[in-house]
C-alpha cells in the first residue's frame, strides 16, 4: 500500500501533482492545502473519497481502484479518519493537517495533540483495534513537546522503544507511536533535512530544514508490516531552499507499507 501525502500551498496548478501520482505509483492520495482549481481538475481523473465534513482541510483521492479506503470518522477538520485495505494490509489510516506554528504557540499545539489522541484512543477503544497510521503537516517537528510528551502523540523516534507498547505517567497508560521521521534529520541525499525549510533574515533561532510532514505508526503496525518512509524531493522536482519555487512550501512524503519478509537463515 502507497499512501503520498503533500501540503500543496495552495498552487491552482494540478499537473505537480498528476506528476507526483505518475512517477511514484500511489494507490492513496492526501492533500493539504489543496485549491478548488486544482482539486476540480484531479476530481476529472481521480476518484475522490468524500468525508463528511464540508469544511475538510484534507482531500482524499484513491488512485488504484483495487484498494478499498473510506473516511470512519471525522475527529475534526483537521483529523480524518479512513479506514485502508489493499490485499493482506489492513489499517486505521488518520491524516491530519494541524494549526501553523505562525498562528499558534506551543501550548496550543500541545493542547491540539491531546485533542487528537482523544479522538484516536476512542476510536481505537471502540473497534478494539489499534493498526493504526498517522500521516500529515503536524505543524511541530518530531522533538517538539506536543509530538513526543505522553499525553500527546508520544511518538518515539527508536522502533525498540515504541514495542514495548505503552508507558505509564502519573497513573494514565499511554501508548506509543514510532515515528519513522526523525531519520530525515540525518539527511534524504541533495543536502534534504526535512520537508519544509526556513531561514529568517533576523537570524533569529532558526533550524533551517524542519519536519513538519511526519508519519506516525503503532508498533501493532511495524510488527505486522514492513515500511518505507521517504521525502519525495528528488519526485516532486523543486527545491525548498529557493523562495518562491512556484509549487509549494513543502515537500511531499510517502510511506508503503509492505507484508512482512521472513527470512530464514541455514
Amino acid at each position: 500500500m502507497k499512501i503520498v501525502f503533500w501540503n500543496t500551498n495552495r498552487n491552482k496548478d494540478h499537473t505537480p501533482v498528476v506528476k507526483l501520482v505518475d512517477n511514484t505509483g500511489v494507490d492513496l492520495l492526501f492533500l493539504a492545502e489543496c485549491s478548488e482549481d486544482a482539486f476540480w481538475e484531479l476530481k476529472k481523473s481521480y476518484e475522490e473519497v468524500i468525508a463528511p465534513a464540508s469544511k475538510s482541510k484534507i482531500k482524499c483521492f484513491k488512485i488504484n481502484q483495487a484498494i478499498s479506503c473510506y473516511c470512519v470518522r471525522e475527529i475534526s477538520p483537521s483529523l480524518i479518519l479512513y479506514q485502508a485495505e489493499y490485499h493482506t494490509i489492513q489499517c486505521t489510516l488518520g491524516v491530519l493537517h494541524l494549526r501553523s506554528k505562525l498562528y499558534a504557540d506551543p501550548h496550543f499545539q500541545n493542547g491540539l495533540a491531546y485533542d487528537c489522541i482523544a479522538g484516536i484512543k476512542n476510536y481505537e477503544d471502540e473497534n478494539d483495534n489499534m493498526d493504526t497510521v498517522l500521516i500529515g503537516d503536524f505543524n511541530m517537528n518530531p522533538f517538539d513537546p506536543g509530538m513526543v510528551v505522553s499525553r500527546g502523540f508520544n511518538s518515539v523516534c527508536s522502533q525498540k522503544i515504541a514495542q514495548k507498547n505503552d508507558r505509564t505517567v502519573a497513573d494514565k497508560v499511554c501508548h506509543y507511536f514510532y515515528n519513522p521521521s526523525w531519520k530525515s534529520f540525518s539527511g534524504m541525499g541533495d543536502e534534504i533535512y526535512g520537508s519544509y525549510y526556513y531561514h529568517s533574515c533576523s537570524g533569529g533561532h532558526d533550524f533551517h530544514w524542519n519536519n513538519f510532514d511526519q508519519v506516525l505508526l503503532r508498533p501493532s503496525v511495524i510488527q505486522k508490516y514492513d515500511h518505507v518512509f521517504r521525502i519525495l524531493h528528488d519526485v516532486a522536482g523543486f527545491d525548498l531552499t529557493k523562495k518562491n519555487n512556484g509549487i509549494s512550501d513543502h515537500y511531499p512524503i510517502f510511506l508503503e507499507l509492505q507484508e512482512k519478509t521472513n527470512v530464514e537463515f541455514t
